[in-house]
């Protein structure tokens, strides 16, 4: 799945790509999603129906984003973000690949 959500984010360069790991109650999916925010190089916004669609259908397991031209380091705001919808977040530095998990709790 890593190789998928890596060739996601690299297509998605220099925007920051976003997606989501679910549990479709059998196996763990990827679903890439569509970055519709205002400053795509900048922050990521899923589409608001993809969003609900998937927590409709899966168990949301893990919010993915990268940061482009960043390290794979939180910012404050993905932080706050994280702990506010309680979902771990996986975020993938690009173009160099680090990828760090963070928790709701950290």
């Amino acid at each position: 799945m890593i190789d998928e959500i890596l060739l996601h984010v690299e297509k998605e360069y220099p925007k920051e790509a976003c997606g989501l790991i679910v549990f479709d109650g059998k196996e763990e999916i990827w679903i890439p999603c569509k970055n519709v925010s205002e400053f795509p190089e900048e922050e990521f916004l899923f589409d608001q129906r993809e969003f609900i669609n998937a927590q409709i259908h899966y168990d949301i397991l893990k919010i993915v984003h990268s940061h482009s031209d960043s390290s794979a380091d939180p910012s404050p705001h993905d932080k706050s973000a994280c702990k506010a919808i309680k979902i771990p977040y996986l975020i993938i530095g690009w173009p160099e690949g680090d990828i760090r998990e963070i928790l709701p709790n950290e």
